[in-house]
This record gives C-alpha cells, sequence and structure tokens, in this order.
C-alpha cells in the first residue's frame, strides 16, 4: 500500500480533504457531500474555489465561510493569498462571494467584463467530455456575424452554420460510439479553420481599420482547454495535421511548448471563456454557479 493510501486510513474522516466542485455530480455520493458542505459552511461553497486554492486556506486554517470572512480582514491577506495562483489577488471577489451568500442574491464587483465590443464575426464553441472515459464526444459551433460580413464565408461554412435566410444555427456535432470521437474531432477542427481561413482571406488587402474582427468564445475553463488537446491530437493525423497545427498557432496556450513552430504574432485573447468574465462581473451564489447553461 502506498503511503498516501495508509496515512489516509490511519487518520479520521473529517481529517481527510475534499471539495466539492462540477465533477462531483457524476459522483453517487454528491447529495451527502452536498449536504454537509451546507450544513457546515464549508468554503466550496464558493464559486470557482479550485482544488488547490481550498487546500492552500486550509493550511491557513480556513475552512468555513465566517472563517473566511474573518481572514479576509486581516492586512496580511493580500500576501497570504498571493501565495497560492489561483487566489492571487482575488480578495475582492472573495469578499463580494461571501456576501453573495448572505443575501443569496448576485453582487456585482463594479468592475467592467473582459469581453470585446463590435466584434464582425463571433464564435462560440462547445467541447463536451464524458467523465468515465475522458473522451471529447460532443462538438459544437454557433457563428454570428454583422449582416455587412456574412458574404465572406464559403459555401460549405455558409450551408453548414447558416440557414437560407442567413440566420445563424448550431452545429453540433456527436459521437455515438467511441470509435466515431475521431470523426467528429476532424469534422469539427475543419470546419473551425474554415472559419478562421474564409475571414483571414476577406481582410488580405485591407488597411486595418476596414478588417474583419473575429473573437472565439467558450462557455466554461471545460471547453477551452479540450480545444488544444483535439488540436495536439489532430497534429498526428497527416490530413489534419497542418490545419491543427495553424489553429494552434492562432489559439497558443503552454500546450505550443510540445511544438517545433510558435506564433510570429501572438493573438492577445484568443479564446474569451463567458463562464470567467460573468464571474468578474457578478458574485454569484453557488446553486446558480451549478446550474450555467452548457449547451448552445
Amino acid at each position: 500500500m502506498r503511503r498516501a493510501q495508509a496515512d489516509l486510513f490511519d487518520k479520521p474522516p473529517q481529517a481527510a480533504f475534499w471539495h466539492v466542485s462540477f465533477n462531483c455530480e457524476w459522483c453517487s455520493y454528491f447529495e451527502p457531500c452536498r449536504l454537509e458542505m451546507q450544513q457546515t459552511e464549508d468554503i466550496s461553497q464558493l464559486t470557482n474555489l479550485t482544488a488547490h486554492g481550498k487546500r492552500h486556506l486550509l493550511q491557513l486554517g480556513i475552512r468555513t465561510r465566517p472563517q473566511l470572512a474573518s481572514f479576509l480582514t486581516r492586512p496580511d491577506a493580500d500576501r497570504e493569498l498571493a501565495l497560492c495562483a489561483s487566489l492571487a489577488g482575488e480578495r475582492h471577489y472573495l469578499e463580494n462571494r461571501l456576501a453573495a451568500f448572505e443575501v443569496r442574491q448576485p453582487q456585482s464587483h463594479g468592475s467592467a467584463a473582459a469581453l470585446p465590443v463590435g466584434e464582425n464575426v463571433a464564435v462560440f464553441l462547445i467541447l463536451q467530455r464524458e467523465p468515465l472515459g475522458r473522451k471529447t464526444y460532443l462538438a459544437g459551433l454557433l457563428v454570428h456575424a454583422k449582416p455587412e460580413t456574412a458574404g465572406i464565408f464559403s459555401p460549405e461554412v455558409r450551408t453548414r452554420l447558416f440557414d437560407a435566410a442567413g440566420k445563424p444555427q448550431p452545429h453540433v456535432l456527436v459521437a455515438e460510439q467511441p470509435a466515431d470521437v475521431q470523426t467528429i474531432r476532424e469534422q469539427f477542427l475543419r470546419l473551425l479553420y474554415q472559419v478562421l481561413v474564409d475571414v483571414h482571406r476577406a481582410n488580405i488587402g485591407r488597411e486595418w481599420a476596414e478588417q474583419r474582427s473575429l473573437q472565439v468564445y467558450a462557455h466554461t475553463d471545460r471547453d477551452q482547454e479540450q480545444l488544444p488537446a483535439w488540436l495536439l491530437e489532430g497534429l498526428r493525423e497527416s490530413e489534419l495535421a497542418e490545419a491543427s497545427m495553424d489553429l494552434l498557432l492562432y489559439f497558443q496556450g503552454p500546450d505550443l511548448i510540445l511544438t517545433d513552430e510558435h506564433p510570429g504574432q501572438p493573438v492577445p485573447f484568443p479564446v474569451v471563456v463567458l463562464q470567467n468574465a460573468l464571474t468578474k462581473l457578478l458574485a454569484l451564489p453557488v446553486e446558480v454557479s451549478y446550474t450555467l447553461p452548457e449547451a448552445l
């Protein structure tokens, strides 16, 4: 038996580290854990608190919401939070999340959401992963384009992403069995690539002020994290390698350390995560965070 396992069995149950997160919703023990979280006012109730963040707070002697509220009044709170990457600079947001819990109403953080304004093309993507095999079985795209921009897309893109009247329609791919995952990955990445290529071609020869702008959005961090994983898998497929590399150079990320090429001109915000932008604008009670929409 490994030492970590032996230590776990040597300690009382209440000494074990635990954290309620979105993954817990798939577990048959979720309801008892959620009940304990609510009854004890555990800090797992706070939205966007990571397992690493909770572990750091536990090391500071903070397990409950009242304890966290007291800690945040300390003059050294910012310094202690800065020792954990996911908590650095978060005191203001933690205070508002605690306030949201007390009144059971969203609280404004008093800051602007990190969202672009007036893009010509908005690309919304969704990637869903099944919890057991950890394979991405669903992929979807929804593209909104200003009327004067919709004409730049190729017939293939217009057929898949717009109806006959030019109204945007979601294009959703679902793998009915594990063997279909590779097929939907190829179809999704090719369509996403073609959307970016069409916008790029329309901008060739235009002055900067006249070029069409494009922004990609993901609903959650989980959607965003699965995209580079698919792109890296695409690099190993000869027919998809070129498109996957071009997309990787656009979307960037730490995964590029595994490749031989790197972007010459980085894109400042290749993907905007809508849930993160929302949580920087509003502090939400946990019941709201567990029911945010995951579908297009």
